[in-house]
């Protein structure tokens, strides 16, 4: 007479079908799931300067080919600049969410210090130790100014529907724009800019929640960043996974 729990060999193919499934399913997040590049903002002057590069993770991408960056020792980062939000055209339309404009600036707040938070983590804790974290600026610094420039919620009500009926949901959209100063000239060397989609998961608290969505790109940007300071010349710094594996 069998239990009530499934046997090992049907845990074996469940566990099978389930890996199956998911590399499947990154497949095909990779060519479907990126996001296609945001509208400029206007916080990069001289965005059509900006090309892709295959080599990194973003959107688009500038920088000054003649500066040597040997001479950089320590990095600031300035907090995440959020007034390009409001001058974006689905803004007003977020509305549709019962989020007060209290609420919404409330969330967008929590999110740019979490962004600068992380990226700050991120180079403060390199094991390469190649810039460190400084609160000054000199002749060996360079400042990182961050921009979000999109913040779409993920549509909570629905996904909760859906995910019941159909298993779909609404991924809420995240992008920002960024460039990197001299810290003696404030002379622009770097300019780049990406747009991510939130993550998809299997189960996702993410997906139940208004802005949850952006804390997994803003991770992989912190790691990205710091991956590419410390790359070596023609080095690919690959793009993260659509995917979260992570119910949170």
């Amino acid at each position: 007479m069998r239990g009530p729990f499934p046997s090992a060999r049907m845990i074996s193919v469940i566990v099978l079908f389930y890996v199956f499934a998911c590399t499947t399913v990154e497949k095909a997040e990779d060519k479907v799931l990126k996001a296609k590049e945001a509208p400029d903002s206007g916080f990069i002057q001289d965005p059509d300067q900006m090309k892709h590069d295959e080599d990194l993770p973003f959107n688009a991408v500038w920088y000054d080919h003649k500066v040597d960056w040997k001479q950089f020792h320590s990095i600031q980062i300035a907090p995440v600049n959020t007034h390009y939000l409001e001058r974006m055209s689905w803004w007003d339309a977020v509305s549709f969410a019962n989020l007060t404009e209290s609420e919404r600036q409330h969330s967008v707040q929590k999110v740019a210090q979490y962004m600068r938070d992380r990226v700050s983590k991120a180079f403060a804790d390199d094991p390469h130790d190649r810039l460190t974290v400084t609160d000054s600026t000199g002749p060996d610094t360079v400042v990182l100014e961050m921009a979000l420039v999109e913040l779409v919620p993920t549509k909570a009500w629905q996904n909760t529907i859906t995910m019941l009926v159909i298993g779909a949901w609404s991924h809420g959209v995240v992008a920002m724009e960024a460039r990197v100063r001299e810290g003696s000239s404030g002379k622009v060397i770097v300019a780049f800019k990406d747009r991510e989609f939130g993550k998809t998961a299997a189960i996702s608290a993410a997906d139940y929640t208004w802005y949850m969505h952006s804390t997994d790109i803003i991770d992989d940007w912190a790691k990205q960043m710091l991956e590419i300071i410390n790359a070596e010349p023609d080095e690919r710094v690959k793009a993260a996974s659509p995917l979260n594996f992570r119910p949170w």
